[in-house]
């Protein structure tokens, strides 16, 4: 319930319409062909599939392969807390692969492996081409979008709060 009177507008749909969305996310559907199903725009079904984490969360991190979200991070570097929402059933192609509810311990070392390493030998050359000052991961991750060569994973960084 949104508030105690139980005003405002209704869900139009249901958890199992929800779940539905889902998977049909999951499947591979885009966007516009889950939202012809349901008889809504793209927009609502982004709400409903969508899901804002319940707890205070800064970033939002989408890992995407291509133009396909694979799996949604909400991150909250203050409690060192986050929180995952997988769009796919590959689990090769989860940020976490099989980890469900990874830790904090476990996203340092997602982020690690999707920067240059700090161990490398000419380290300053990279960071000046990169365009930072110093060797801070999520920093590197800003500018770079975690690509790496020869793979076509990515991330889109978005502040939430």
């Amino acid at each position: 319930m949104a508030n105690d009177r139980n005003a405002g507008r209704k869900h139009k749909y249901n958890n199992n319409d929800v779940e539905e969305m889902i998977a049909m996310v999951k499947d591979g559907y885009r966007i516009d062909e889950i939202a012809k199903k349901f008889d809504t725009s793209r927009q609502v079904i982004g709400r409903y599939i969508n899901k804002k984490p319940t707890k205070n969360f800064t970033h939002k991190i989408t890992y995407m392969f291509g133009h396909k979200p694979m799996t949604i991070i909400y991150v909250d570097f203050l409690n060192k807390k986050i929180q995952i929402q997988n769009r796919t059933d590959n689990i090769y192609d989860r940020a976490f692969g099989k980890v469900l509810n990874p830790n904090w311990n476990q996203f340092e070392i997602f982020i690690n492996d999707r920067v240059v390493l700090k161990e490398r030998i000419d380290l300053d050359k990279a960071l000046k081409v990169i365009g930072v000052d110093y060797y801070d991961p999520f920093l590197i991750i800003n500018k770079t979008r975690g690509r790496m060569e020869g793979d076509k994973f990515w991330m889109r960084i978005k502040r939430i709060a």
